[in-house]
């Protein structure tokens, strides 16, 4: 590890989606201004010094699925900020649930959010245009130095809502026949306008909460997915890019092969990369997309990472993921590219899954750089830590395990573990349940609760960084899980709220536990 880096600096943080977060308004969704700023403040409250973004893109629900590896999520918007510029009425947010509605209040409709926000974003728009904010200067840059991705964005999410299905499209939009996307972009000038303006506030507040964010001494780290939609705005701007044929259907999907807990593999169903195309590009997409997310974060974390050394493909049209095959990635080539143009970048890479000797060598190769560092998950080693390194970035979970407390739930049986629901002042397991922990963890925690027992295991360890959930924290069992591999439930997966009251009780013991294990 070289010493000459951030070696003295520990980060302590937490890693959420956005759409997530409480709001005060009842929208039914988080989002990138006020929930953002309530949230960079309970970190600083809490001793945290990172927060880690799961990818914040335009999806539908999965942020591992995105429309666009640019675009922001128009759902995440600050409606309430829009009021506040002057281009909509406080009686244009729409309102999600009421104070007696619990059931909607602790879930996310995605439908129904992007629905009503393009009504809203219409009318803002509307009202942008008359007052000639889309004439000023600060517009005309955004869209100036975005044009890289805006305009194929906007053109592409335009005609996709026109189509309804993507896979009605007219044929001579997805071979980019000009005269016939010309004749488009007329009828849906205005749509256009929209995606483009929707861009514009997203950003805005986005680097608003950003400055935010780095003034207040957090680091933001963010999530950037291997692989996109089959459905999003880089397959059809940049086929050529991608394994699809040529009405833009995937010949070749992601996934991973059978394992222990998958006995089919996973089959995800993404488009791969066609990475020779990438590779006489001299990767010209990938390096725009890691430059792009630079100006949103300050490290960047590598999903799936395995899958740039070697890729599971599997043919279009299979069932499960069993008949797939090993695919050589782009390997050091890629990053070398990545080095050439932004030097000085800082990635966690997550190194879990299916990581073969070629694919430690890649990991080792790049950490010796001085800025990349691997991944270490409790829930998945759940007693032994010692092994965790500098070089390491650990986890008490991610976004694709339980939450903390499951892991532990054969061998710890209490009840009740939240400050939501509080141990009775003569706790009759109080003991047993301090002397179980000590068990697990091999030492005495500062706090007998399993999800703060669990978080300081963590911290003893020698990891830069440790990073937990508001779900771990707070000890919630397996229905706070966001996402579950192979497994999709509408209206639940990706869909669930975190309540208010989480940003407050904890914040002095987390910081009590980071404060001890600063370096």
């Amino acid at each position: 590890m070289d010493t000459t880096k951030e070696a003295a600096k520990r980060y302590f943080g937490i890693w959420v989606l956005i759409s997530q977060l409480p709001t005060k308004s009842k929208t039914g969704i988080g989002n990138i201004f006020e929930s953002l700023k309530n949230l960079i403040d309970f970190a600083s409250r809490a001793g945290m010094n990172v927060i880690q973004i799961l990818p914040p893109y335009d999806t539908v629900d999965n942020p591992y699925s995105a429309l666009s590896a640019f675009a922001g999520n128009i759902k995440n918007i600050d409606l309430g900020q829009l009021v506040q510029m002057g281009l909509i009425e406080a009686e244009n947010i729409p309102v999600w649930f009421h104070d007696a509605d619990l059931k909607k209040w602790h879930y996310i409709d995605y439908q129904w959010t992007e629905e009503n926000y393009w009504k809203v974003l219409k009318v803002a728009y509307s009202n942008a245009l008359e007052s000639g904010l889309l004439n000023s200067s600060e517009y005309c840059t955004f869209e100036s130095e975005n044009r890289y991705w805006l305009d194929d964005y906007a053109f592409y999410m335009a005609y996709r809502s026109f189509a309804k299905d993507i896979d009605l499209c007219d044929t001579s939009v997805t071979n980019h026949i000009s005269e016939v996307i010309s004749t488009y972009k007329y009828w849906l000038s205005e749509e256009i306008g929209i995606y483009k303006f929707a861009q514009f506030i997203f950003f805005k507040q986005w680097h608003e909460m950003k400055s935010y964010a780095n003034k207040k001494g957090i680091t933001l780290i963010g999530d950037i997915p291997i692989y996109l939609s089959k459905a999003s705005a880089d397959v059809w701007a940049h086929p050529e890019l991608f394994k699809v044929d040529e009405n833009l259907k995937p010949y070749k999907v992601a996934g991973c092969p059978p394992d222990n807990m998958f006995k089919n593999g996973q089959l995800w169903g993404n488009p791969v990369y066609d990475w020779p195309a990438h590779s006489k590009s001299g990767y010209e997409w990938w390096v725009q997309r890691i430059k792009h997310a630079f100006k949103m974060f300050d490290i960047l974390w590598i999903h799936h990472f395995p899958g740039f050394d070697r890729y599971w493909e599997i043919s279009a049209g299979e069932n499960t993921a069993k008949n797939g095959q090993w695919v050589d990635g782009p390997k050091q080539e890629l990053f070398d590219a990545i080095y050439a143009e932004i030097p000085e970048a800082k990635f966690i890479v997550e190194n879990l899954g299916p990581m073969d000797k070629d694919a430690w060598i890649l990991l080792e190769n790049l950490k010796s750089r001085g800025n990349v560092y691997g991944m270490n998950v409790l829930y998945f080693n759940r007693i032994h830590q010692g092994h965790w390194s500098d070089s390491d970035a650990g986890y008490t979970t991610t976004h694709n395990c339980p939450p903390i407390k499951v892991a532990y739930e054969d061998i710890y049986p209490f009840e009740p573990d939240t400050p939501e629901v509080p141990y009775p002042p003569e706790d009759p397991d109080k003991v047993a349940r301090q002397e179980s922990l000590t068990e697990i963890f091999g030492f005495k925690p500062m706090y007998d609760t399993i999800g703060l027992a669990a978080l300081e295991a963590a911290c003893k360890t020698k990891s830069a960084f440790v990073i937990t959930s508001l779900p771990d924290i707070w000890s919630c069992g397996k229905d706070e899980t966001l996402n579950t591999p192979g497994k999709y439930e509408p209206g639940v997966t990706w869909a669930r709220k975190i309540p208010a009251y989480w940003l407050a009780g904890v914040a002095i013991p987390v910081k009590e536990i980071f404060d001890k294990y600063r370096w």
